[in-house]
């Protein structure tokens, strides 16, 4: 395991290394509270295609971040599912869109289409409670 880190470490796939060395340990037997969330995303009033959302335990709340695809404008998790923790989370998403070309090995190129200050600079704050939860994204482009 060791060799296939450093393989992966000096490849391109790093990133998704990253992400599931991070998601290790949030499988819903891990004996945190867990709730199920859903909801819709759209950017200047249409959805979003094709992301990610990520929730992340913040202000006295303890547990693995959460990560949940988005496709077509909605997402949505079970607690069973690696679902987040009950609590306070910090909310970061990224949308991606085709820019119609591809890059040498033939992926297609994408381009990020959510603005930075629902990423990286993300300021959205969600509170998850017990059970279904449903948080509705209506983002604007800066």
């Amino acid at each position: 395991m060791n060799q296939w880190l450093q393989f992966a470490a000096r490849s391109a796939c790093w990133p998704i290394v990253l992400l599931a060395v991070s998601m290790t340990g949030c499988g819903a037997s891990d004996g945190v509270d867990r709730a199920s969330v859903s909801g819709t995303v759209t950017l200047d009033g249409q959805p979003v295609g094709e992301g990610s959302i990520v929730f992340t335990p913040t202000a006295g709340t303890t547990g693995p971040m959460c990560f949940v695809p988005i496709a077509n404008g909605a997402y949505s998790i079970a607690a069973g599912d690696r679902g987040p923790v009950v609590g306070k989370h910090k909310v970061e998403i990224e949308g991606y869109r085709d820019t119609g070309t591809v890059d040498d090995g033939g992926a297609a190129l994408k381009d990020q289409i959510v603005p930075a200050k629902y990423n990286r600079q993300t300021t959205l704050v969600v509170e998850v409670a017990k059970g279904s939860n449903t948080h509705n994204f209506e983002l604007v482009s800066e």
